[in-house]
């Protein structure tokens, strides 16, 4: 497959702020957001990743959106339960590791995905 350019727009709404989780695991499920958006992103031409970060009550909120191949509504109920891919290589593992490392942080994960269109994915972490 082509080289995909990835235009990547880093939206901050929020300034020093701090939140409740391990610094370690909380790269892991960046690494993992963004790896899984440049997947989807494969071959496109107009390929971006916004990452937005705003600051709400207690929270702090991170969306990490890509318009790529979006997730089918019959994969939709199944992405955080472990060992399941949509794609033909790797574990599975991923996304469930997120959301399990999300829940030790008393953090949230959500997403909306449209197919063809792309993916949000929404992180809610406590404020230290």
């Amino acid at each position: 497959s082509g080289q995909t350019n990835i235009k990547i727009n880093f939206n901050e709404k929020a300034q020093d702020v701090f939140v409740e989780a391990d610094k370690n695991q909380t790269l892991r499920i960046f690494n993992n957001l963004i790896k899984n958006s440049i997947q989807a992103l494969n071959d496109k031409s107009n390929a971006q990743i916004e990452i937005s970060i705003s600051s709400k009550d207690n929270a702090v909120l991170v969306s990490i959106h890509d318009n790529g191949c979006g997730i089918p509504e019959n994969m939709k109920d199944k992405i955080f339960v472990p060992n399941f891919t949509t794609k033909s290589t790797g574990t599975g593992l991923g996304l469930a590791m997120v959301k399990n490392i999300m829940s030790t942080f008393n953090g949230e994960i959500s997403f909306e995905s449209t197919e063809n269109e792309g993916t949000t994915f929404y992180l809610k972490f406590q404020k230290k």
